[in-house]
């Protein structure tokens, strides 16, 4: 769990999972990272990301990447018309929701 202040940009990397909750605000992203991938069909290398309001990559930010990845905007939106997303799968799974608009 994070609560970011106005301007701070989210960085993390990991091996098997990321798995962060902005508790009271927007959460800005530079670069999240999950660099499992299993060959057994094990869980491993999911990203998931939940904020009580708009999830956002910074500008000039990596995005997102990961086997799996899980966004949840429970308030706000993803990404912004002038900001998407960069996202990649690797082959996995993208799931969105957000109760504001989507820009991936």
């Amino acid at each position: 769990r994070v609560d970011q202040v106005d301007g701070a940009t989210l960085t993390a990397t990991a091996r098997e999972a990321v798995n962060i909750r902005e508790m009271g605000g927007d959460m800005n992203v530079g670069s999240v990272t999950a660099t499992g991938r299993s060959t057994t069909g094990a869980s491993t290398g999911n990203v998931t990301l939940y904020a009580q309001d708009t999830i956002t990559q910074v500008a000039g930010g990596a995005g997102i990447s990961g086997m799996n990845i899980d966004l949840t905007s429970e308030e706000g939106g993803l990404g912004s018309s002038t900001q998407n997303f960069i996202i990649n799968t690797d082959g996995g799974t993208l799931t969105a929701q957000a109760r504001g608009d989507i820009f991936i």
